[in-house]
Formats: C-alpha cells, sequence, structure tokens
C-alpha cells in the first residue's frame, strides 16, 4: 500500500506545498493587523484595565466571564500603557494561544492517526480556515480555552503506546486551566471524561486513570473557586455566570451561522464525513469523532451560537477531514494538491486581498485615541456598547450590552435594577456620552450641557 503522506519528495511537490502553507500564514498575519476590532474585544481590555485600576469583578462592574484571561492581558496593559496601540498589542498577546491550537491539533492529529502528514495538513486546513483565523487571533477567551482544551486533548493520544498515569493528570491540569479561562470548557471536559469511561470498559484504562483525570482538573479550578469565596463573590459570579447567561434573552437560531461555516469549509466538512463514513478503522480514531460529535452538539443546544462556540470544532473537523482527504487521494498526489489548492489556497489569497483593502482597524483605534484625547483620566464616558471607551472610568455597574434583549434587559427579567441612563448622565456627567441606547438626545440633561463631535455624529462632548 502506497504511504499515507504528503508527497514532498519533489521540488515542485515541496515549492508547491511551501507556497500554501506561506499564502496561508500571510492571511493570519493580516487578519491581526486589519481585521475590525469586535466590541467583545474592546470589552475584554478595558475589562482588563478595570482590574488594573482595582476594581473587583463581578462585584464592582458587570461581567459575566472567567477572569484568567484579563489577568493575562493587565500586564500587557501596564507595559505598553493607556494608549490605543495597546489595544493592538493585546491582540498580539493572543498569537501565542493561537500558534498553541495548531501545535496542539498538529499533536493531536499525529497521536490519532499516527502519521504526521494528517498533522501537517490539518494546520494547512485551519490556516486557511476564514472562521477560525478570524475568531482565532481575536481577544477572547475562548483563543486561551480552546488552546487548553486540545493540549488536554492531545495528551489523551500519545504518539507511542497509551496514555499514562501521568499523561491522564496532565490532561486534567490543562483542562482545568481551560475551565479558569471560560465556562464553556465544560464542553470538553465532559467527552474528555466520556472516553477515558470508553477506555476504563474496554480495560485499557483503569479508574485510577479516571481519578488522576478529574484531579488534574480539580487543581487549577480549586485556588479560582478559593479566591472567588475570598472576595465574597460566590453568590454574584455564579449568577452572573450561570443563570444570567443561560436566559440570555438575544436567542437566535443555530442553522444560519452553521450554514455560512459549512459553505466557507465545505471540503474539510466533506471529507470528514468520508473519514466518518469510510476510514475510521481504530478505537482512537472513533473516540476523536465522539469528541467532534459532543462538541458539535453542543453548539446546537446553546441559546446564542456565536462564531467563537466552533472554535474547538473546527480542529476536529481539520483532523478528521485531513484524514478523509489523504485516505482518498493519496495515491494521486496532484489531485490532492488541486484540491487543497483550490478549496484553501484560493479562498485564502481573495479573503487576504479584502482584509489589506480594509483600514475599519485603523479608524476603531483612531476613534478610541480621539476619546483618550477628550477625557482625562480622571474623567467618566458613556459608551454602552463597548465600542471606544478602553481606559477611562464607566458610569454605571451595567457599562456595556445596555441595549434591547442584551445583558442588562435579561438581568432586569430576573432580578430588580433600576437603569436611567439620563439619571446617569445628569449624576456622573461623562466628559463624552454615546447616543447608543438613548433614545432622546433632546431631553435637557443632554441637550443642554453636550455637543456633538466635529469628527464622530454618535458622540458627544460636555461643554458645561
Amino acid at each position: 500500500m502506497t504511504p499515507l503522506r504528503l508527497q514532498f519528495d519533489q521540488r515542485a511537490d515541496r515549492v508547491l506545498w511551501g507556497i500554501l502553507f506561506s499564502v496561508c500564514a500571510l492571511t493570519v498575519g493580516l487578519t491581526v493587523v486589519f481585521q475590525s476590532y469586535d466590541h467583545d474585544e474592546i470589552e475584554h481590555v478595558h475589562t482588563a484595565w478595570k482590574i488594573l485600576q482595582g476594581e473587583r469583578i463581578y462585584l464592582d462592574f458587570f461581567q459575566h466571564h472567567h477572569p484568567l484571561l484579563y489577568a493575562y492581558l493587565a500586564p500587557v496593559i501596564a507595559l505598553c500603557g493607556e494608549h490605543a496601540e495597546t489595544v493592538f498589542a493585546c491582540r498580539l498577546a493572543m498569537l501565542p494561544f493561537f500558534a498553541g491550537m495548531l501545535a496542539a491539533s498538529y499533536l493531536l492529529a499525529a497521536g490519532v492517526f499516527r502519521n504526521k502528514s494528517v498533522g501537517w495538513l490539518a494546520v494547512l486546513l485551519l490556516l486557511g480556515n476564514a472562521p477560525f483565523v478570524m475568531r482565532g487571533t481575536e481577544i477572547r477567551p475562548d483563543v486561551p480555552q480552546t488552546f487548553f482544551e486540545l493540549l488536554g486533548l492531545a495528551l489523551l493520544f500519545p504518539w507511542r503506546g497509551t496514555a499514562t498515569g501521568y499523561r491522564y493528570w496532565l490532561s486534567g491540569i490543562s483542562l482545568g486551566i481551560s475551565y479558569v479561562f471560560l465556562h464553556k470548557a465544560v464542553f470538553m471536559i465532559a467527552p474528555a471524561v466520556l472516553v477515558v469511561l470508553w477506555r476504563i470498559r474496554l480495560r485499557e484504562a483503569g479508574w485510577k486513570s479516571l481519578g488522576l483525570l478529574l484531579l488534574g482538573i480539580v487543581i487549577p479550578i480549586f485556588p479560582f473557586y478559593a479566591w472567588i469565596v475570598m472576595e465574597g463573590a460566590i453568590g454574584t459570579y455564579y449568577f452572573l455566570n450561570w443563570p444570567l447567561n443561560a436566559h440570555f434573552l438575544n436567542h437566535f437560531s443555530f442553522l444560519p451561522l452553521a450554514v455560512s461555516v459549512f459553505s466557507s469549509q465545505t471540503v474539510s466538512f466533506a471529507f470528514t464525513a468520508a473519514a466518518c463514513a469510510c476510514f475510521l478503522s481504530k478505537q482512537k480514531h472513533w473516540e476523536l469523532a465522539l469528541v467532534a460529535a459532543c462538541l458539535f452538539g453542543s453548539i446546537m443546544v446553546v441559546r446564542d451560537p456565536y462564531l467563537q462556540y466552533w472554535l474547538p470544532v473546527l480542529p476536529m473537523v481539520a483532523i478528521l477531514g485531513s484524514y478523509g482527504l489523504l485516505m482518498a487521494l493519496h495515491r494521486r498526489p496532484p489531485a490532492l494538491l488541486a484540491v487543497v489548492a483550490v478549496s484553501i489556497g484560493i479562498p485564502a489569497i481573495i479573503f487576504a486581498c479584502s482584509l489589506a483593502r480594509c483600514n475599519e482597524s485603523f479608524q476603531q483605534l483612531q476613534r478610541i485615541q480621539y476619546v483618550l484625547d477628550i477625557a482625562e483620566p480622571h474623567d467618566s464616558v458613556y459608551d454602552g456598547d463597548a465600542r471606544f471607551n478602553v481606559f477611562r472610568k464607566d458610569i454605571d455597574y451595567f457599562w456595556y450590552n445596555v441595549g434591547e434583549n442584551h445583558f442588562l434587559a435579561t438581568y432586569q427579567t430576573l432580578r430588580k435594577y433600576h437603569y436611567d441612563v439620563y439619571e446617569l448622565i445628569d449624576e456622573k456627567k461623562p466628559k463624552l456620552i454615546s447616543s447608543f441606547a438613548i433614545s432622546n438626545l433632546d431631553d435637557p440633561r443632554i441637550k443642554d450641557h453636550y455637543s456633538k463631535s466635529e469628527r464622530y455624529d454618535d458622540l458627544f462632548i460636555r461643554t458645561r
């Protein structure tokens, strides 16, 4: 049988595959520089800044994510200072996690299929995967969460032999760290436990292995919850991170975004299906397929399946799709190269060109710097949607997502909370306000004290 591997024997093969990798890597670089900043990114940088100012997460300001990302970003902000460019520095700080996701995907693929070529092809498919690159290079806790999830999963699939007790323990620690970054890690922890239980049933592992895995998971989580208890925030933390998220009013269907992801990665999904239908033959193959199915199912059941929910799923698709591609076409290297080039290389070039023509990220940084130039460090700012206020104080506990059907509205359906933006503006007298979620700009508390910015129609500066 012809070896199952990428063909690098001829110089032309090496050049063509090298060009593909280079194009995809260039796309990643352009994404980091030119992709517009999602308001979630501004939210996370601002949260890290607030913690750096001594504010207590959950108690002094609203947040519904776990805090480890903010502890990671705080030194970056402290080092770079309160400048618009610091937001870009925070995005650069996410690149080690992005690279880690690629490396962990390679290790996982090589460990499951005992084949380095599957790992390299999976990395290439991920580099050419626009949804993965877009969300994987952003400032959001999903990125380090996914890295530690993939690392934890890779530890369960060694290249040679079976996983030892030490690897189960390290896998658990990695999964536990992923949870401290973001509670969505439970969607990976659950199938990882199922894999170990399956191995116990088949007598390939003992109950000790499960115990070591669970012990490893607890090791990072226990100090996190101990800290929350010592802060006196356990009740508030639980409510904001679990019931509030579960009742989020902005519910939408899984299908439209799924169609978009499928259409952008047709080849990967098609060969993933082919792999599952025709080529998976060993227990470890099916264990990975089980994890992929559980992760895919989790997206279908959540209330608001945003694109970042796909981050842990897409590496599974890339790995299984790579195996399906190689099994189907490894005897016809030109056809394999053509399929990958057409499905990954050409879209990557188009995506890179569209990014290079976009300057929205620079405009956003200019807007952030404009606000910093107007508002002094002691001033407060009303943003309302985490769009431009990064390094200035807010006027209320709920400082973003105050629009209709968002977290403030969700909170008010569960608990009493008085929020009146006009009263807050009158009381706090912010130096600059946005028109976001303000229906009456002619209210005297605004009209008599604020004038429209000469540069931005939706911003108003306090004059008296």
